[in-house]
């Protein structure tokens, strides 16, 4: 439920349009206009000749007419007539007509005065129809503009409220139909303000008047979306234009249907979204486990045949040592991914440097490199960084591991850092095949590899990677390396307050 108090005066557009009589205060006005022309017409007798003195008691009827209608105006023609006779004809301060010339005088006056009265009343009727008009195109343009930037189906029920109370000028309540019915399974309903006319707008789809509150139903297709309260405590005297309150409900239903279909539209997105992922998933995890597990069995059923040879026996332990670990990294890229995704992971970020971190992350990969010499080549510049250590060592593991899959035996991985404008670039460069066509944008996706013949994991690693990254408010992304191989380059800002830096000069390394 969306409620919008009125307070002041922000808009009248849907009670416009009607010239109402001018009630006491325009008769006094016009009463006060006769007694000023009738002291201009003393005053102008001296230098005037009488038809034009008479003039002055029409510009008196015309103002009436203009400020206050109808009424007013033909009650300042009798009393112009009566004025002009008592003061100004002779015999002067009696309402007696000496010469029957001025009877003609007198109806010729009241006659023009009614026309003129008429004439001014008509234009200030259409005057303010067409005020009335304007001011209902641009209250529904407000709205529609209004619910163009909306999101979302309660902050469109929101913009529908308030835009009420501003075309309407009154305190709006605005209840949305499915939270009403649900809330009515679980309660009594009855004692609430206005329960019968709000029952008919939805169950009837009709507007309804309730003590003093007019009771609107927002209908689009064949669905009441919400219930419009709209309080008016001078009904009679300020009627609300039926035509601009069924255009403005028509509006209002519309764009809450469509926020609603979008926001069901999003969400069915997400479940499907959430459902392939879990069967690739699952997918990965019923191919890509099975065989690990499937070698170790092999390997181990063959480690009871007490006949093996030494060499064997140490063939199959390293086979089943292997296994194990590559086992181990699809789990743990498993459990990673879940946690970062889950969003259960908290940035413990500290001061590091960063050669802290890369020799880490390449301990860590000492069985894994074998043979592939790696040159680590970091710019003296490179300053300290504000990083979760643990997090960070995972992404340049999941990096270089990721460079290990792609790089033949003997191949040479490069690891480089340097400073581009208020970033530090991390680049881990490899000579494998590179990345195959269109898969730059794509390489960091969950579930993406690289080369249909390296099916080691799950194509999880640079998924990881760019989570981490992400965390630290960097970027990740990956391109062709010049004279063939890939690039995956990591950049991450440099703080303002950061200390100086540990690292006075290149550091160039070699682990073989």
């Amino acid at each position: 439920m969306v409620r919008v108090a009125h307070s002041g005066r922000v808009g009248d557009a849907g009670r416009r349009g009607v010239v109402r009589p001018g009630g006491w205060t325009g008769y006094a006005v016009a009463m006060v206009l006769v007694a000023v022309a009738s002291a201009a017409a003393l005053i102008a007798e001296a230098v005037l000749a009488l038809p034009d003195v008479a003039l002055l008691y029409l510009a008196a009827i015309m103002l009436s007419a203009a400020w206050h209608g109808r009424g007013p105006s033909t009650f300042a023609a009798a009393a112009s007539v009566a004025a002009f006779n008592f003061l100004l004809v002779e015999p002067r301060f009696t309402f007696e007509v000496a010469e029957p010339r001025y009877v003609l005088t007198f109806t010729m006056m009241f006659g023009v005065g009614l026309v003129i009265s008429g004439l001014t009343s008509r234009l200030r009727t259409q005057q303010h129809e067409a005020e009335a008009r304007e001011d209902k195109t641009h209250a529904l343009y407000a709205l529609g503009r209004a619910l163009a930037a909306a999101s979302g189906p309660t902050e469109t029920m929101m913009v529908v409220a308030l835009q009420a109370r501003r075309a309407f000028a009154t305190e709006v309540e605005l209840i949305d139909a499915q939270a009403h019915r649900d809330a009515a399974t679980d309660r009594d309903d009855v004692a609430r303000p206005h329960a019968a006319a709000i029952a008919t707008a939805l169950t009837a789809r009709r507007t309804t008047a309730s003590s003093g509150a007019l009771v609107v139903p927002l209908v689009a297709g064949d669905a009441v979306h919400g219930v419009l309260v709209l309080a008016d405590p001078e009904p009679l005297r300020r009627p609300i234009d039926p035509d601009f309150l069924e255009s403005f409900a028509r509006q209002g239903a519309t764009a809450i249907a469509q926020a609603r279909a979008s926001a069901d539209a999003a969400q069915a997105e997400g479940r499907a979204r959430a459902e392939e992922v879990r069967s690739t998933l699952l997918a990965a995890v019923s191919h890509d486990l099975r065989t690990p597990l499937a070698v170790i069995t092999g390997a181990a059923s063959t480690l009871r045949d007490e006949r093996l040879a030494p060499d064997e026996r140490d063939e199959l332990l390293a086979t089943v040592a292997d296994e194990a670990e590559r086992l181990e990294r699809m789990i743990g890229n498993l459990l990673d991914m879940t946690r970062l995704h889950a969003g259960g992971v908290v940035l413990r970020a500290q001061w590091l440097p960063l050669e802290e971190v890369v020799g880490s992350a390449l301990l860590r990969l000492e069985r894994r490199l074998g043979e592939r010499p790696v040159v680590v080549t970091l710019a003296r510049e490179v300053p300290l960084l504000w990083v979760d250590a643990v997090l960070l060592e995972q992404a340049l593991v999941n990096l270089l591991d990721n460079a290990i899959k792609y790089t033949p035996d003997h191949g040479e991985i490069e690891l480089r850092s340097f400073v581009r404008g208020d970033v530090v670039v991390i680049q881990v460069l490899d000579r494998g095949p590179g990345l195959p066509a269109g898969l730059g944008p794509r390489a960091f996706e969950k579930f993406v590899r690289g080369d249909a013949r390296h099916r080691d994991g799950f194509g999880l690693g640079l998924a990881i990677c760019r989570a981490i990254v992400e965390l630290h408010d960097g970027t990740i992304m990956a391109f062709v390396r010049d004279g063939g191989g890939a690039c995956l380059e990591v950049t991450l800002p440099c703080r303002v307050d950061q200390p100086a830096s540990a690292v006075d000069a290149p550091v160039v390394k070699e682990w073989a």
